[in-house]
């Protein structure tokens, strides 16, 4: 047998010395993959443990100095397995061995028979050592890393409820002493845990916790406990179910943490948005407040002006003011500060600016379909200019001379891109009118904000003017 650090390597100790020709006869080179050293008394076999370690000791029971009970219990044979050999076949000598710590016992017979059977004894107890080693290197990671976990454990067994484990990350976060456990020792058990919690919480604990059912989950079951402690702390419990290899429930893991930072933590952030969304709203008004007042010194400034052309400039300049304070007004309503409701928001304007600019109801007519949607306040912005440039355009040169007509505003939400189709039966745009070469304002400002959407322009002018406008609903950040 090969071992990752080479052969395993086989002390033989035995005082006659035809069985050491007989023992070294059947392990001879190529015979078998171990090295093997013999010694032939305890003394020799004791110089040779102080010289080096061997992965497994095969010993004859009588010895001329000693037995192989003096070997069981020196401590230079430390946890290497002992295979016992003797030709006495002593029942009483096999149960006394393998008490002793002996892995493995053969009965020496005439034929010496028992040297065809000794090298699977050997190699079974080489594997149970190796599996052993396994086991106890994963037992004490298990155990570091069970010592070094931030979550307090322990584990019971399924019937006594007695507590089998426990880190002192648990101790810590109950607020028991750092000798808990071992002040308790074995008889320690889930009810007294259950008790020990109960002297320091407040209120009544969560029947799940003080009877934890089985499961027949073997992940975490059910929701997390929370456990106020009378010192102002919070504890948090969850538990789930051992099982054996048959499916048997074997014991619970309950997991405690101490989440009192957690929960401060989160009240610090929903103070912290709460206080956000306060300064938000502030903002929102403020500027929706601040808007009204240009609007309202446009007014007055207009008042003072005869020209007509410059009146429509204010006007114009007043209704663009007046758009962009309707958003903040609508964001300062909406619980999300940041996104208004775009259907009910459209309807609103065009009442608003068909207000404006005293235009009768039975003469121009305005329908608006549009889907569920919430547009952000980058979107929401340069959508609404358009929708007031639009209208402007069509209020004052779609109708002349008392002409009727309808104005067709759909914003439709689905796909990936948002669509804006504005449409008037009336006279239509002039054919001199090229879109993104005109110097008129309003066409200007439709170009540069469809552009700012980061979506396409489409101008149909058949059966009157038809504007499209596709933007996508993602927000792409520029970068600077």
């Amino acid at each position: 047998m090969k071992r990752s650090g080479g052969a395993a390597r086989v002390l033989y100790v035995e005082d006659d010395p035809v069985d050491r020709m007989a023992f070294a006869r059947a392990t001879g080179v190529g015979l078998v993959p171990w090295k093997v050293e013999i010694a032939a008394s305890l003394a020799e076999a004791y110089t040779m443990l102080r010289q080096g370690s061997f992965d497994i000791i095969v010993s004859d029971y009588h010895l001329g100095d000693g037995t192989v009970f003096d070997l069981l219990t020196d401590w230079r044979v430390g946890e290497t397995p002992v295979v016992v050999i003797t030709g006495l076949g002593s029942e009483e000598i096999a149960v006394r061995a393998l008490k002793s710590g002996a892995v493995d016992y053969l009965i020496k017979d005439v034929d010496r028979r028992y040297l065809a059977i000794l090298p699977y004894t050997i190699e079974n107890a080489i594997k149970v050592k190796e599996i052993k080693e396994t086991l106890k290197w994963n037992e004490a990671l298990l155990g570091k890393m069970a010592e070094s976990s931030p979550l307090g454990h322990y584990v019971t067994a399924s019937q006594s409820g007695k507590v089998l484990y426990w880190n002192a990350k648990f101790a810590q976060i109950l607020g028991f002493p750092g000798e808990f456990g071992s002040a308790r020792g074995s008889d320690l058990t889930h009810q007294d845990v259950v008790s020990a919690v109960t002297g320091r919480s407040v209120g009544p604990l969560p029947e799940s916790f003080i009877h934890p059912k089985e499961s027949d989950e073997e992940s975490i079951s059910g929701q997390p406990l929370t456990i106020p402690m009378s010192d102002g702390r919070t504890i948090r419990v969850l538990s789930t179910q051992m099982r054996d290899a048959q499916g048997s429930g074997i014991g619970t893991l309950f997991l405690l943490e101490d989440i009192t930072g957690e929960i401060a933590h989160k009240r610090q952030l929903e103070t912290a948005l709460q206080e956000k969304e306060v300064l938000l709203r502030e903002i929102h008004h403020r500027v929706k407040n601040n808007m009204q007042v240009i609007s309202s010194l446009l007014n007055l400034q207009a008042m003072a002006i005869e020209d007509p052309e410059v009146l429509d400039l204010f006007k114009e300049t007043q209704n663009r003011v007046r758009s962009l304070a309707l958003i903040h007004e609508r964001l300062y309503q909406t619980r999300g500060l940041d996104q208004i409701e775009y259907g009910d928001y459209l309807t609103t304007l065009t009442s608003r600016l068909f207000e404006s600019y005293g235009v009768s109801p039975g003469r121009v007519r305005v329908e608006v379909r549009a889907d569920p949607a919430t547009l952000p306040i980058e979107k929401a912005i340069p959508c609404s200019l358009i929708v007031n440039e639009l209208i402007s355009n069509s209020l004052k040169y779609a109708f002349p001379q008392g002409r009727e007509g309808v104005i067709e505003i759909a914003f439709l939400a689905s796909g990936p891109s948002y669509t804006l189709r504005y449409h008037d039966n009336g006279v239509g745009l002039p054919a001199s009118v090229e879109i993104g070469k005109t110097t008129t304002l309003g066409v200007s400002l439709i170009s540069a904000l469809t552009s700012q959407l980061g979506g396409q322009l489409m101008v149909d002018r058949e059966g009157g003017t038809t504007f499209t406008i596709i933007f996508p609903k993602s927000v792409e950040k520029s970068v600077r």
